[in-house]
């Protein structure tokens, strides 16, 4: 497993708990959703198996190594692109990276993969919010990490911008085979992307259900069984009257 989370939890000084007991793991490949209701850890989970938030209880092994020691095999992308406004767009790409000059062709070449060829020299200002977050998917794959974090990557788009996303999302998946982990509120978008999709419920956040979306890619958005499934969860959350 790339990925084995045991009984892990999450408190804080002023002993609020954000997760408690989370079990789960993730195989080499694959794409696992977390949803659940605002306030249930599924950011703060996110940021202890990325080694940013080292003070959790229990056992989060990356590759069988604690989370707590650096990674360097996981990249992490946010809800907001978070692109450095003084860097131009391939310069963003290659921020962090330690060696600029022998990846600065891999960084055009993952440019020119998210639809964003001859914007290299581009500033961040005058780029659409669409286009900004492609330039966050390029900056996030330029290391060719093992596992990729998103927190709710698209929340922040229309919804025609977030539909192209989550399918070059998928045609990246397809060459990288990159471990995914997608936090999202949006139930579609995880049915539409994930194998897996981890339930949380609760304050502090139980994992209450894992759904299997034994689906081929590519999916059909109008599909009869995801919608099956999207009314599953929606009561697991509770939320059984709100239209599906």
């Amino acid at each position: 497993m790339v990925l084995s989370v045991e009984r892990a939890t999450r408190k804080f000084e002023n002993g609020n708990v954000a997760f408690r007991n989370i079990s789960f793991s993730a195989k080499n490949g694959e794409i696992i959703g977390l949803i659940g209701t605002s306030g249930c850890g599924k950011s703060t989970l996110l940021r202890t198996v990325s080694g940013l938030d080292q003070n959790y209880e229990g056992s989060i092994l990356v590759e069988g190594k604690e989370a707590r020691d650096h990674n360097e095999n996981i990249s992490f992308m946010f809800q907001e692109p978070r692109l450095m406004p003084w860097l131009a767009v391939i310069e963003n790409v290659l921020f962090g990276v330690k060696d600029r000059v022998a990846n600065e062709q891999s960084a055009i070449q993952l440019l020119e993969q998210v639809g964003l060829k001859g914007f290299e020299k581009q500033y961040p200002k005058e780029l659409s919010g669409g286009m900004a977050q492609r330039v966050a998917i390029a900056r996030a794959l330029i290391t060719s990490p093992h596992i990729l974090l998103l927190d709710e990557p698209f929340s922040a788009l229309d919804a025609f911008t977030k539909m192209q996303l989550q399918d070059l999302l998928l045609e990246v998946w397809e060459q990288k085979k990159a471990t995914m982990l997608v936090v999202t509120h949006d139930i579609d978008e995880a049915l539409y992307l994930c194998d897996r999709i981890l339930i949380f419920r609760g304050q502090p956040g139980e994992l209450c259900e894992e759904i299997v979306i034994d689906r081929p890619r590519p999916r059909s958005r109008g599909d009869e069984e995801l919608a099956k499934e999207k009314k599953r969860i929606l009561s697991l959350l509770n939320l059984e009257k709100v239209k599906s």
